[in-house]
């Protein structure tokens, strides 16, 4: 792999960099030291990507994976051991009846949350309705609450008063149809 990688005219560093594995490690690929592998199959991967990498047929590499034997169960025979010594695990009533109210609890909190979500929206619909309505100082008072200023009388006015004495320009005239329109008094209503 070594020879490869220098025909290619790729320093390790740079190599090492593109394929994310360490220096180190790719020194030992070149080497064909794979004892600083945790596991064959590590080795067996680091190497097919540094070939892929590298532009190595697959072909011409296989004789220097690592053997497979070491990959198969009986590389774990420690976890064998440790599950042949632990006695089967069971869930005792108490951590069932844990899990039960844990589950039971979970629902609760889920209904009360929902419950909240959907008095809070609800509520929101109610004020969002009475803030398109009228507002208050634009609602109809009822009839009974407005009282009416009787209209003041108007001096009747004859001809003759016209012709022989004209009115001051200051004074304005009054006429029927300004008097009927007069301030309205507004008083609250009682029971």
């Amino acid at each position: 792999m070594g020879t490869a990688r220098s025909k290619a005219g790729i320093p390790l560093e740079k190599a090492a960099k593109d394929t994310r594995i360490r220096v180190q490690r790719l020194r030992e690929i070149e080497a064909d030291d794979f004892s600083g592998f945790a596991h064959p199959t590590y080795a067996r991967l680091f190497l097919l990507d540094y070939a892929e990498y590298l532009g190595v047929p697959q072909d011409e590499i296989r004789p220097l994976l690592p053997d497979r034997a070491g990959s198969a169960a009986g590389g774990f025979q420690y976890i064998e051991a440790l599950s042949s010594e632990l006695p089967a695990m069971k869930a005792s009533p108490r951590r069932r009846r844990l899990r039960i109210l844990g589950f039971i609890v979970t629902l609760v909190m889920v209904a009360l949350i929902a419950a909240i979500g959907l008095f809070t929206y609800f509520t929101m619909k109610k004020i969002e309705a009475v803030a398109r309505s009228k507002p208050l100082g634009e609602q109809p008072v009822p009839a009974a609450v407005v009282q009416e200023a009787p209209p003041e009388p108007v001096p009747e006015v004859t001809e003759d008063a016209m012709v022989d004495s004209p009115a001051p320009a200051e004074e304005a005239v009054l006429f029927p149809s300004d008097t009927e329109r007069l301030p309205v008094e507004v008083t609250p209503a009682t029971p």
